[in-house]
């Protein structure tokens, strides 16, 4: 099934990068607790720290900043687990359409544009230093934002997410955006009026908040659809984000069309009639587990098929070898008897 697919949409969330050594939200020592350790007066529920009202107050936000610079620096040290190898092997063997990513710690993009390391640390793309319009030749699309960049909250400027941009956020600060200090020190050089400077922020997309790349993505799916992907995969995500679910059902609908399969990897079901009859296969347990399981499938398959080229070569070259030497008789047998009649000529 996988094997066979050529044109195959993966969509991903936060199950996938369980083992890449970034810390889980809820757990002891969690990122949760440990904003509420640095700011025990100031109680917010997890869903809140992803909301955009809570820029609404400075008190807020000041935690937001913290948590995120946090998950910042817990995503620096994480490496591509099994599953984003696989995503990776299926780009290289031109099988992946492409791979829609609810996670914003950059993980899926590190597989996709920069090669991994022999000692499995994963080098940070060029590219992901600057945002803009979806390339067709890009195989992921992150539908929340990335931690790989940080964005201005007036001019809308993008750059890297630095370590001086994840100390100043730890610290419940918000950096200023370069782009519009050099505008401000333009446009007094020049005698003109002075305009705000902006702040900047995580690249990424709060509840509540219209995605600055939506078009975009929109573009991205409706092209995507066209091309009859054969292969829908779904991992490590419970489909709880209205966005991602109609992407998924819409995806679902276009791989029935083209008689395909759609899969959904997950240690827990999808809720809901609404899911009825979207996923041909509903596999419970960790994405990693399962994508081990496939490989190893596939390179089982590999290996036949190479012992069947082996076979086919070989008679082949038998059947070479065979040819030659029946030629070679033949030429042995006219040499033969065109000696025999010069001498009898001669006689």
């Amino acid at each position: 099934m996988i094997a066979r697919a050529k044109r195959c949409i993966v969509v991903t969330g936060a199950g996938i990068s369980c083992s890449a050594g970034i810390p889980d939200f809820r757990s002891e020592n969690g990122l949760y607790n440990l904003v509420k350790r640095r700011y025990p007066d100031r109680v917010l529920k997890g869903q809140e720290l992803f909301d955009a009202s809570l820029f609404r107050s400075p008190h807020t936000t000041e935690v937001f900043y913290t948590f995120m610079g946090e998950l910042r620096k817990a995503c620096t040290k994480a490496r591509p687990t099994p599953t984003h190898h696989f995503l990776a092997r299926l780009k290289e063997e031109g099988q992946l359409l492409r791979c829609y990513t609810q996670n914003i710690d950059g993980l899926e993009r590190v597989v996709d544009a920069a090669a991994v390391t022999s000692t499995g640390r994963a080098a940070l793309p060029a590219s992901s230093a600057t945002s803009g319009t979806i390339a067709a030749q890009s195989h992921v699309v992150q539908l929340h934002g990335t931690l790989e960049r940080v964005r201005c909250t007036r001019c809308s400027a993008t750059f890297p997410f630095a370590t001086p941009h994840q100390r100043t956020f730890i610290a419940g600060r918000a950096p200023t955006c370069p782009a519009c200090e050099d505008l401000a020190v333009a446009r007094a050089t020049a005698n003109k009026r002075p305009l705000g400077i902006g702040l900047l922020r995580p690249d990424v997309v709060l509840y509540n908040e219209t995605h600055p790349d939506g078009g975009n993505i929109a573009q991205s799916i409706t092209r995507d659809l066209r091309r009859r992907p054969d292969l829908l995969l779904v991992m490590g995500t419970s489909l709880k984000v209205h966005g991602c679910k109609q992407l998924v059902r819409e995806a679902a609908k276009a791989v029935r069309a083209a008689n395909g399969v759609t899969v959904f990897v997950n240690r827990t079901p999808v809720q809901g009639k609404e899911w009825e009859g979207v996923f041909d296969w509903w596999v419970e347990g960790a994405a990693d587990d399962w994508v081990d399981g496939v490989q190893e499938c596939m390179h089982r398959l590999e290996e036949e098929r190479q012992r069947r080229r082996e076979r086919r070569q070989n008679s082949l070259q038998a059947s070479d070898s065979q040819d030659h030497a029946g030629s070679r008789a033949r030429d042995t047998t006219k040499g033969a008897n065109a000696t025999g009649c010069r001498a009898g000529n001669g006689a």
